[in-house]
């Protein structure tokens, strides 16, 4: 895709504009000082311990209240898009997208490779993990192995979420969208004191609702309409000087379109051809509700914090799809269609205790334990389709059309014990140790058949991790370190041509880096290089020959890459973002298949990058004009390893926000995927007689308005 002119003729103007009016506007927006205020170091909390940004011996991205707001970023998907060596893919239904970071991916059957934490709990589940980022005040990204810190399944990194904090003041905000595709969207927050200051609550909702902007066109539908809605409150309790309490619950449904694929070749051209619309004849349609509570108690003593925190998490989930992904009768040889449902209940119960040393001495401490119980009850069942053409909804299931079912009721229990110790050997170099030992009993059955099905299986490993930094000036950190993450193994659903266990999953970590700041803050940088050496990583491939999907382990994989971020702010009314990542993620062992040695991983891009400039100036008074423009890449992938050298092409996109702000109100023109780039998102083999490879297509280009009031 090339940039035409005049839109690199806006980033070329945005960029100079400022500098030809520098002085004034220093002059006129930043009293003596106020520029050193405004750029001062991000605190974070990435190591579960609030500390500066440019302090923190790991290469982390982190977005603010004002990133999230300027860059209208509203879903993990925008976070990733953003973020060195870290991508995101839709998949089948909402809930399994998928999460790759730093060459590693994640299985379908299975678990993403990082950890997520909303507000310092643990999610139990990917079901819980891409909801809407709605009401947050901070989004941090770790990359690098962190089971040490987080546990299993961080063998990539972690995604700490902060969410807004109940206010001191009464304080209330209205939102509304509208957008192409017959979509729009209303969320609302109310937030203040109860019967005293001592007691703080907020409360947030949102409704949206959209006709879809991919269509089906044998049905003539939208094929990813989708409606939800959700709340959240919380309540922030101050039961004394040094006691605090938290609750939070949040409910959400949707109802969304899934399942539209389309049939493509085994060609480069075919797979990036976009004319062959989706058609099909069955109209996919997933029903999701969610519902999670969580508690949080904080104790200051005086040499130590400690936090205790428990969650409730449950959902559940309704889908049907076209299960052969065409609309077309069988030919009575090779090709019959079929349709199905997929129903998945999931629960969970997560605890964990952590005691955090509250010195700023040389020596810095934590001791943690972790619990967690949780359940996954699943059926997938195929049903026959007796015409191939005729148009079927939820309310055409029939038991007389089943053709066959799978059934599933899995769990796992799992508990861990940490440690984590920093010592300032001197006033420039700290030492870093910090170690984890989880254990993981799983297991699955079809209660059909318990005594054919029935297995059970623990996981268990130590989680070392080991960094050392040196402050080479006083505004540049030199960073270096090893670490282990561990992933567990589990069971693939029951089928005598599947094979029931797949190995846990264990990946040893190496970085090395440096940070630093100049111009008060304006300047800052972090690079990066990294090498993730992988045991038995986790894979899921369809298998036709059982009509499901198979985990498998490939015995060795070695992913290595380099990581650029650099933070500019020129003046005070423009910064330049840019974000760099590049990784070669290569099999070395896979006794399954030894042809594969040598190929790439699937899912994994070469290489992404994002640029963005954000320009604020004030016009009049209280009124600032915004703009908000991105360019990103994404590099070459493979997608499924029975064609490895089947790779799409380098993708182009441009995002772009133009706005007004006033004191207490604002509007924003916006729109995401500006010049309709389309790239696909997943792809696999279906050979069903008709179907080669089914592809599921990305959004195209989205634009629309926002409006904000403030009261």
């Amino acid at each position: 895709m090339r940039l035409p002119f005049p839109l690199l003729s806006f980033a070329f103007l945005a960029a100079a504009a400022p500098f030809a009016g520098s002085e004034r506007a220093h002059a006129q927006d930043a009293p003596d000082g106020a520029g050193e205020a405004r750029y001062d170091t991000v605190i974070v909390n990435a190591r579960r311990r609030d500390e500066p940004i440019n302090a923190v011996p790991e290469t982390l991205t982190a977005f603010q209240r004002d990133d999230i707001e300027r860059m209208g970023i509203t879903s993990l998907r925008d976070v990733a898009d953003l973020t060195p060596n870290f991508t995101l893919l839709d998949n089948y239904r909402p809930g399994l997208e998928r999460f790759q970071i730093r060459g590693l991916i994640t299985p379908q059957v299975g678990e993403p490779p990082l950890a997520v934490l909303v507000d310092g709990i643990t999610a139990p589940d990917a079901e819980f993990i891409n909801q809407n980022l709605f009401d947050i005040a901070r989004i941090e990204v770790l990359r690098g192995s962190q089971g040490a810190i987080y546990g299993r399944s961080a063998v990539g990194g972690a995604i700490n979420i902060i969410t807004e904090a109940p206010a001191d003041t009464f304080r209330a905000s209205l939102r509304g969208m509208l957008a192409n595709g017959s979509t729009h969207e209303v969320s609302a927050t109310v937030s203040g004191p109860l019967a005293s200051d001592k007691v703080r609550f907020r409360l947030a909702g949102y409704y949206n609702e959209s006709d879809g902007l991919i269509d089906n066109a044998f049905l003539d539908e939208p094929a990813d309409a989708s409606r939800q809605h959700g709340v959240v409150g919380q309540v922030n309790f101050d039961l004394a000087a040094a006691t605090r309490l938290m609750a939070r619950a949040q409910y959400s449904h949707s109802e969304d379109g899934i399942g539209y694929y389309n049939a493509v070749g085994t060609t480069r051209e075919s797979i990036e051809s976009f004319a062959s619309p989706v058609s099909q004849n069955v109209l996919g349609n997933n029903e999701r509700a969610i519902f999670q509570f969580s508690t949080k108690l904080e104790h200051d003593f005086e040499d130590a914090t400690l936090s205790l925190a428990g969650g409730y998490s449950k959902a559940d989930d309704n889908g049907i799809a076209d299960g052969d992904l065409i609309s077309a009768p069988s030919d009575g040889v090779t090709f019959f269609p079929n349709w199905q449902q997929a129903i998945d209940a999931y629960e969970a119960w997560t605890v964990e205790a952590r005691l955090t040393s509250r010195s700023e001495g040389r020596f810095n401490w934590a001791l943690g334990s972790f619990f967690q119980d949780k359940s996954r009850v699943s059926s997938f069942s195929v049903y026959d389709d007796p015409t191939g053409t005729d148009r079927l909804t939820r309310s055409d299931l029939s038991p007389a059309l089943l053709l066959f079912a799978i059934q599933d009721d899995g769990g796992s229990r799992a508990w861990a014990v940490s440690a984590e110790a920093s010592y300032a050997v001197t006033d420039r170099l700290t030492l870093s140790l910090a170690g984890r030992f989880d254990e993981d009993h799983r297991r699955s059955v079809d209660p059909r058949d318990v005594e054919t099905t029935s297995a059970k299986a623990a996981f268990r490993e130590f989680q070392p991790k080991v960094s050392v930094s040196y402050k080479a000036a006083d505004d540049v950190l030199v960073y270096g370190g090893y670490s282990r993450g561990f992933r567990s193994g589990g069971f693939n659903e029951y089928s005598p041509v599947v094979s029931r266990l797949f190995k846990a999953e264990i990946t040893d970590s190496y970085e090395l880096g440096v940070k630093a700041s100049a111009l008060n803050g304006r300047l800052m940088f972090d690079a990066a290089v990294f090498r993730n050496e992988q045991d038995d990583a986790q894979l899921t491939r369809f298998n036709p020959d059982s009509f499901t999907l198979e985990n498998v382990g490939i015995g060795r994989v070695r992913s290595q890459g380099a990581e650029l971020e650099v933070s500019f702010h020129p003046t005070d009314t423009l910064g330049v973002r840019l974000a760099a990542g590049i990784v070669d993620s290569e099999i070395q062992e896979f006794a399954q298949d030894p042809t594969l040695v040598g190929k790439k991983m699937p899912y994994v891009a070469d290489y992404n990058t994002a640029l963005s400039f954000d320009y604020e100036r004030p016009l009049k008074g209280e009124l600032h004009l915004l703009g908000n423009i991105a360019f990103r890449t994404v590099g070459p992938r493979s997608f499924t390893l029975d064609f490895p050298d089947l790779r799409a092409a380098p993708h182009q996109f441009v995002d772009l926000r133009l706005g007004l702000r006033g004191s207490d109100w604002s509007i924003v023109a916006f729109s995401d995927n500006l010049f309709d780039e389309r790239q696909p998102e997943d792809i696999f083999g279906m050979f069903n007689g008709a179907v080669e490879l089914a592809r599921q297509p990305n959004k195209p280009r989205r634009y629309g308005v926002e409006l904000r009031r403030d009261f």
